[in-house]
């Protein structure tokens, strides 16, 4: 079931490094233009540092806890 599912949805792993390198250049040069062009790092790392507070507050949105205190 999860192998149909992974089919369905996510891209197959012998296109998808290829995507990725295509979706950061594009990135990459609407972020800095023409200042790094070499320089994709510049751009991984930034969507890797902001990727996280998206991935938390995701979490957050989706799962709802509550404490309780005891007498």
């Amino acid at each position: 079931m999860i192998n149909t599912f992974d089919r369905k949805v996510f891209i197959d792993k012998k296109v998808a490094y290829k995507e990725l390198n295509l979706l950061i250049k594009q990135v990459h040069q609407l972020l800095w233009e023409n200042k790094y062009p070499e320089e994709l790092y510049r751009t991984e790392m930034l969507l890797f540092s902001i990727s996280d507070n998206y991935v938390y507050e995701d979490i957050l949105k989706s799962v709802e806890f509550s404490i309780h205190n005891k007498p």
